[in-house]
């Protein structure tokens, strides 16, 4: 039996590196396939593709009366020639379903581009689609209407200065979490954002500013504050070190980077990688602030370097000064307690 289904065109196809790759017609929410389509989808047999189904249904995973559908199909019947049939077809969850459950080389590609799809959205919170951002039919309404959704979200949240900043480099299109580039332009742009503001790299900042001899090493911030103790991982963060008026700078440039995400949103405008550099190089001129031209004077390593052995003479110098003040007491304690004797006698 031949299916020449008469519906909006659905594909699932598999591209070169055997990744499947679903194209589905704008402006539909979900795609319906037959039982026939979902057994060559995952090169296997209705039958099998059957049984699953049953057993789905069964255990209560999916219900019948929101996965299932009929459509008039036009089949050809031979002699009979074509006539118009209702054939069931399965929404995308059972699709899915179904995939995680097929014992077939295609299944299993399927599941390990499913589960990355996945991993995505639970590390971003938003999963991306390269091929579909190459053909350029990913940026409908929804996404921009998504993105600016999420602008919303950053500009009112609580977070830090800089998971707020993380966040915005991850409206990006083409935003990865894992690749290395993504970590290398967070930290020149970090750069270029501290030495705006201070005249001095991360590194050149935290070398520069790390001192056992101040109150809390020379910190301005950190994360437990309100207790007053300081760690190792609190002295290797730059933006702790920045003063009240160098953190309000610090939220200028964020506020200025949420404006400009939500001018492309509501443009729609789709917003990639080095648009964020360029962005903030032409603001920052316009401000007449420093430009970071270069890697700075110090590295990472000798910065963090400095930092450690300044925190082991700061908790030495610490140490010193609460044994000092527990000696003061017990002398104070000792002189009370002979002049109540004193005035006893």
């Amino acid at each position: 039996m031949t299916e020449n289904i008469n519906l909006p065109k659905v594909f699932f196809l598999y591209n070169q590196d055997g990744k499947p790759a679903i194209n589905v017609q704008a402006g539909e929410n979900t795609l319906w396939l037959s039982q026939k389509q979902i057994a060559e989808l995952f090169e296997t047999n209705v039958p099998n593709i059957n049984e699953h189904i049953k057993n789905i249904y069964s255990s209560g995973e999916l219900a019948e009366n929101t996965t299932i559908r009929d459509f008039r199909i036009v089949v050809n019947r031979g002699f009979r020639g074509e006539v118009e049939e209702p054939i069931l077809h399965y929404n995308l969850d059972m699709i899915i379903a179904v995939g995680y459950r097929v014992n077939s080389k295609k299944a299993t590609q399927f599941r390990i581009w499913a589960t990355k799809v996945l991993h995505e959205y639970i590390q971003k919170g938003f999963a991306l689609d390269d091929e579909r951002f190459k053909q350029g039919n990913k940026f409908d309404k929804q996404y921009f209407k998504e993105l600016r959704e999420r602008i919303k979200d950053i500009r009112t949240s609580e977070k830090m200065l800089y998971q707020q900043l993380k966040d915005i480099y991850a409206l990006s299109a083409d935003y990865n979490h894992d690749k290395l580039m993504t970590i290398m332009f967070f930290a020149t742009v970090q750069n270029k954002v501290h030495y705006a503001i201070t005249g001095q790299t991360s590194a050149e900042l935290i070398k520069s500013r790390a001192d056992s001899t101040k109150e809390h090493m020379n910190l301005q911030t950190w994360d437990n504050m309100a207790k007053g103790d300081i760690t190792k991982s609190d002295i290797a963060i730059a933006k702790n070190y920045l003063t009240a008026p160098e953190l309000e700078e610090l939220k200028y440039i964020i506020n200025m980077f949420l404006d400009f995400a939500e001018h492309k949103a509501n443009a729609e405008e789709p917003i990639f990688m080095k648009e964020w550099e360029e962005e903030l190089n032409s603001f920052l001129t316009f401000n007449k602030k420093r430009i970071l031209t270069n890697a700075g004077k110090v590295s990472r390593i000798e910065a963090l370097r400095h930092a450690s052995a300044e925190y082991v003479k700061y908790k030495l110098r610490i140490k010193q000064e609460e044994k000092n003040i527990a000696v003061e007491e017990y002398k104070s304690d000792i002189k009370e307690l002979e002049k109540l004797l004193k005035n006893g006698n």
